[in-house]
């Protein structure tokens, strides 16, 4: 009940009922790798990072097989800034499962944050092959091929997303941003309106339609379309920075 708890609190965003709750878990079975897992990533979240590395080291010391208290251990380490102790952590789940998807999309991580983009898609294209149903993966390496400038590579992951699935939105978006880079608008528009059709709030849906309508010289359209994007999403940054811009005399 403790644990359920918890998770409400977190829900809420009320860290500090959430780590007296899950703490008090903890006293009552110290052994419990769900319950010493979920208290790390509560510390890890406020910041606590040796104290949740212990935590997972301990957990470990508990039960080397539960895969996830490597994954978290990488992620902590990582916020100290220690990349040989995150990417040791990442390369012991693999001994363990050398099918463990998410040790691969965090070592793609790594490799993204270091700069090494060919080895991050090398590392997503093969995690793929082991589980090519997740969305997840796919968006990642998409995103990175598009970082990469290799739009044809990353217009084929997308494409192929939507052979699967037409109501993939994500993978529509993506080949709205790719024919907007081509200066294709009428393409990228086409592309947003098949999104409108699924969901007239998705996210940066009306931001991308007004820098399409901005490129092509309708500054009025425009700021309608970021002023609709800011107020079914006022945490778009760029809407609103767009909009500033645009306001200015």
């Amino acid at each position: 009940m403790m644990s359920g708890k918890s998770e409400v609190y977190n829900r809420l965003a009320q860290k500090d009922k959430a780590l007296k709750a899950i703490r008090e878990a903890y006293e009552y079975n110290g052994n419990n790798i769900v319950t010493i897992n979920n208290y790390a990533l509560i510390l890890n979240d406020l910041g606590k990072y040796h104290e949740s590395i212990k935590l997972f080291n301990s957990g470990i010391d508990l039960n080397p097989f539960y895969l996830p208290f490597y994954i978290n251990l990488s992620n902590s380490y990582t916020k100290l800034g220690d990349g040989r102790k995150s990417l040791e952590a990442l390369k012991t789940a693999l001994k363990y499962d050398k099918n463990y998807i998410p040790a691969y999309k965090n070592l793609a991580f790594a490799g993204r944050e270091r700069g090494d983009l060919k080895g991050a898609v090398d590392i997503l294209n093969y995690a793929v092959t082991l589980d090519s149903s997740d969305r997840e993966l796919k968006l990642s390496l998409a995103d990175l091929y598009f970082k990469m400038d290799a739009f044809d590579m990353a217009g084929e992951v997308y494409r192929g997303m939507l052979g699967k699935d037409p109501a993939a939105k994500e993978a529509l978006m993506g080949l709205a941003q790719i024919a907007g880079v081509r200066r294709d608008y009428a393409a990228s528009n086409g592309y947003l309106e098949e999104i409108k059709k699924l969901d007239q709030k998705f996210f940066s849906l009306y931001y991308m339609m007004g820098i399409n309508s901005k490129n092509t010289g309708d500054p009025v359209k425009a700021m309608e379309f970021m002023r609709k994007e800011l107020e079914l999403h006022p945490g778009n940054l760029k809407a609103g920075e767009i909009l500033s811009q645009m306001n200015k005399p």
